[in-house]
């Protein structure tokens, strides 16, 4: 996956496999997150897909798992 720029106010980091809440994005409105990969997850509940990017912010210090529907795309618009 090539890296492209996002930016989020809702939503959460999760560790890889969703079990660990790192942070709510809301404490960082200010931040441009980077993705550098991603991974499509199949909900036995809904028999849907999601697809899950894992970010990284953009001085590194902050990263992790986030469902692609909170993120919208370019740089954010906040800094």
């Amino acid at each position: 996956m090539h890296r492209h720029a996002y930016w989020t106010l809702s939503g959460a980091r999760y560790s890889k496999h969703l079990g660990i809440k790192y942070a709510d994005m809301k404490n960082l409105p200010h931040t441009t997150w980077y993705t550098d990969g991603h991974e499509k997850l199949y909900r036995k509940s809904s028999h849907h897909y999601a697809i899950y990017y894992h970010v990284r912010s953009g001085n590194g210090q902050h990263a992790g798992w986030i469902w692609r529907g909170y993120l919208h795309a370019g740089l954010n618009p906040n800094r």
